[in-house]
């Protein structure tokens, strides 16, 4: 969750005529289920320690893919600003990598 809160911080935005779709409200939105599902996870984990109860086997398995979802959700939403920033100079230059 830190890693992908400084990405947010860090990252600038794309511009807002070149963007076809807000991240913000996609990283926004994918936060808050992304924070619920591993604070539930958490406490699932520790109930499992408790005799094993096929309910709570089910329940973890369920929250920890809607934790994986959101991650993936939300490096979605980040993707559009992560790009290359001057290489396409250097290499016009001749500049090799």
């Amino acid at each position: 969750m830190m890693i992908l809160g400084v990405t947010d911080w860090f990252l600038p935005r794309a511009h807002p005529r070149r963007q076809k779709v807000s991240s913000q409200g996609l990283l926004c939105g994918l936060s808050w289920p992304f924070a619920a599902s591993t604070l539930l996870r958490f406490g699932v984990e520790i109930v499992r320690g408790l005799p094993a109860s096929p309910v709570w086997r089910l329940g973890g398995l369920i929250i920890a893919r809607l934790q994986v979802a959101a991650v993936l959700g939300l490096i979605y939403s980040i993707r559009g600003r992560i790009r290359p920033v001057g290489s396409q100079i250097r290499e016009l230059k001749g500049a090799s990598f």
